[in-house]
């Protein structure tokens, strides 16, 4: 299905850092924006079993694994018989968290490009989606955006505390696909701006050590303020 959209065009200006002293990026919204099912862009959400048996040890990504926050995923070096089932992924696919409470939380990633031997083993309770004609970091903030991700999760079935989103809910799903270019402007954009978010995280995390550091000396007496 495809359905065109016509959108008034608008300047949108987004402060890529928290100082007034830092450069601000400007984009314009495109006027028409064209909308897909992402079965049409998508390559094949896969579950595939490759022949693996060459393999002594393999990369293997469990839930914990896979961040609320982080674009790619980690994994684990483990030896190929300790790992019982699992879903074949390769380096670059997204892998998209499909049970209850991973996907309200926000959990996904791309398998990291230098995965060992070009593919990962996950958990089973992933979507790993291959990306074709679309950007993969593009089409990583589409699935973050609770916009998209709300619909996936609206379909989701089965018994409380093991609820599923179906494979149909995400290749149904609609998003805007702008041109290629635009697709990675639009990443990179917003990449840069989780990259300050990201510095500014570790700036706060450094203060809260340091104000309690100085709690316990001042007030244990350990270090005496003059007046």
């Amino acid at each position: 299905m495809l359905q065109v959209i016509i959108e008034p065009s608008a300047y949108v200006n987004m402060v890529a850092g928290f100082e007034s002293s830092q450069p601000q990026l400007r984009f314009i919204l495109p006027k028409i924006a064209l909308f897909f099912d992402l079965v049409h862009v998508f390559g094949e959400i896969h579950e595939i079993d490759k022949r693996i048996d060459g393999f002594g040890k393999i990369a293997f990504v469990p839930m914990e694994l896979i961040s609320e926050s982080q674009i790619f995923v980690k994994y684990q070096i483990r030896a190929k018989e300790y790992v019982r089932s699992f879903t074949y992924c390769e380096a670059g696919d997204i892998l998209l968290a499909k049970i209850t409470p991973c996907l309200e939380n926000g959990k996904q990633g791309i398998v990291p490009y230098d995965a060992p031997n070009g593919f990962v083993l996950a958990t089973t309770e992933v979507f790993p989606i291959r990306c074709k004609g679309v950007d993969t970091l593009f089409l990583f903030y589409v699935l973050k955006f609770a916009k998209f991700r709300n619909k996936i999760i609206a379909s989701m079935t089965g018994t409380t505390g093991r609820q599923r989103a179906s494979k149909e809910s995400v290749l149904e799903l609609e998003v805007p696909l702008p041109p290629l270019p635009e697709q990675r402007k639009i990443a990179e954009t917003l990449l840069h701006l989780d990259n300050v978010l990201q510095l500014k995280e570790r700036k706060k995390e450094k203060l809260v050590m340091m104000k309690k550091r100085l709690m316990n000396l001042l007030l244990t007496g350990k270090v005496r303020v003059t007046i």
